[in-house]
């Protein structure tokens, strides 16, 4: 949400299986709708993933700025699941960038806009570009543990990020 601007996530209406899409049922599908512009309306994202959408993250600047994280592996299980984990749009879900750049083929499962920086939990950590060449991506933290990141929160004051792990617990990351 950035103000009274919201894009939401959906899976089905059939069903949320992936595998039964590809057993040729239509038993998967995905979408994002928004209330950007004054109304309620689905956009078109037929060059985006056919994977979970995990994340939206609204620019608290721009309501027309949104990053999307994808969920699952490319194509390694679903032929039809298409590449990329993170994308970028700036007009309001109109037209979308991969900015996935070099990271692992593993799921994406939050994304935290601070400083100028992104920070992407991952099934194998966290990483971190900046918004400004958002397709370069690093490690991000010390001292985490080898485990999946579900979860990042700012904290109110912008001075650290709360990581939620699998199984290893909660931590706390400063941000530079």
């Amino acid at each position: 949400m950035n103000g009274g601007t919201t894009y939401a996530a959906w899976c089905g209406p059939v069903g949320c299986n992936p595998r039964q899409a590809q057993a040729g049922s239509a038993g998967f599908s995905r979408g994002i709708a928004t209330n950007y512009g004054g109304t309620w309306h689905e956009l078109s994202i037929p060059t985006l993933p056919n994977r979970y959408v995990y994340a939206l993250t609204v620019d608290p600047a721009n309501a027309s700025h949104v990053y999307a994280v994808f969920g699952g592996f490319s194509r390694r299980w679903i032929p039809t699941a298409g590449t990329g984990h993170v994308f970028e749009t700036t007009n309001a879900g109109a037209s979308w960038t991969d900015i996935s750049g070099l990271l692992p083929d593993a799921p994406g499962d939050d994304l935290v806009l601070a400083g100028g920086k992104l920070y992407l939990a991952t099934d194998v950590g966290v990483f971190v570009a900046s918004a400004a060449t958002p397709s370069t991506w690093s490690r991000f933290g010390t001292g985490l543990p080898n485990a999946s990141v579900n979860d990042l929160s700012l904290a109110p004051d912008g001075s650290y990020l709360i990581a939620a792990t699998h199984g290893r617990g909660i931590w706390k990351i400063s941000i530079p």
